[in-house]
């Protein structure tokens, strides 16, 4: 059997079949751009603040483990954020870091002296301690990282800890 002639040849007629089947999808629709609390003007009402009106940051720190149970009984005779438990410790015990840091030099005799960091001299597995403080809370901490060449905010906050809670 001859195809039926249309004028058409059957290679030309091959070219145009599927012509009217879509093969690619629509565009996607793009959902509209969320704005950012920056451009939101009317954003200040999620922000979380402290009772003074300032503006909070969370954050964590790794703490050992054990030291947790000293915060519970801590707890216990005085109510305090994690937040305000980490600067109660640093102002009681800003006297004592550096020598509880401990961060020695190096060299000094045949070398230049170096500044070094303190290495973590507590042993056990760590958990997070989170915390939330106003950002001028955490430039402190960090400029006392520095000051007493501890190696990190954990560091730091453990040591003092360890001089400021009750023993279990």
């Amino acid at each position: 059997m001859e195809p039926a002639s249309s004028g058409i040849s059957p290679a030309a007629s091959i070219e145009h079949i599927g012509d009217g089947i879509r093969t690619t999808r629509p565009p996607r629709k793009r959902a509209p751009r969320r704005q950012t609390p920056s451009e939101t003007p009317e954003a200040t009402g999620d922000e979380e603040l402290d009772p003074a009106g300032n503006k909070l940051r969370a954050s964590n720190v790794h703490i050992p483990a054990n030291f947790m149970p000293r915060l519970t009984k801590a707890r216990s005779e005085r109510r305090l954020s994690n937040g305000e438990w980490v600067i109660a410790a640093l102002e009681a015990t800003h006297d004592q870091l550096g020598s509880l840091i401990r961060a020695e030099p190096t060299g000094g005799s045949l070398f230049a002296p170096r500044a070094t960091r303190a290495a973590r001299t507590y042993d056990g597995p760590l958990t997070p301690f989170n915390i939330r403080l106003r950002e001028a809370d955490y430039t402190v901490i960090d400029e006392l990282v520095v000051t007493f060449r501890a190696s990190s905010r954990g560091h730091l906050i453990t040591v003092a800890f360890d001089a400021f809670l009750p023993a279990p």
